[in-house]
């Protein structure tokens, strides 16, 4: 006995199984954070190291500032960090808690001061610089 199955039905399943494998891939358990290191003037600094530590986990994620000022960090485990800013000539910065969520972009733009590496000064992050991607 012969078995035929119908061209259309193969290519129904086919579409199917192809738009839900695309959906699963596009779902993340990560987050991003993004965003510009400037001086006191609002002169951008390039090359400034960011170094985002989880304050659960301990993870470390590193980042350089680019010639304008922008960095981003993707692929971030969820949680809250805790951000240091460290930039030839100016003061470390430092931002405490800054929480990364599923599938958003953190925005946390820094503005470092003249001064020695050794001094710090802490920013406070306030929630609600998120954008959605």
């Amino acid at each position: 006995m012969r078995c035929e199955i119908p061209v259309q039905r193969v290519l129904t399943v086919t579409v199917f199984v192809a738009l839900f494998a695309t959906m699963a891939i596009a779902q993340s358990d990560r987050g991003a954070l993004a965003g510009t290191i400037t001086d006191s003037t609002g002169a951008v600094v390039p090359n400034a190291t960011i170094t985002v530590t989880g304050v659960d986990t301990g993870t470390v994620y590193n980042a350089v500032s680019s010639s304008s000022g922008d960095y981003r960090i993707q692929d971030m485990v969820l949680g809250a960090y805790n951000i240091k800013v460290v930039a030839a000539g100016f003061k470390t910065a430092e931002s405490t808690g800054v929480v990364i969520q599923v599938n958003t972009v953190t925005s946390l733009d820094v503005t470092v001061s003249v001064g020695n590496a050794t001094e710090t000064v802490t920013v406070d992050y306030v929630p609600g610089d998120i954008q959605r991607t």
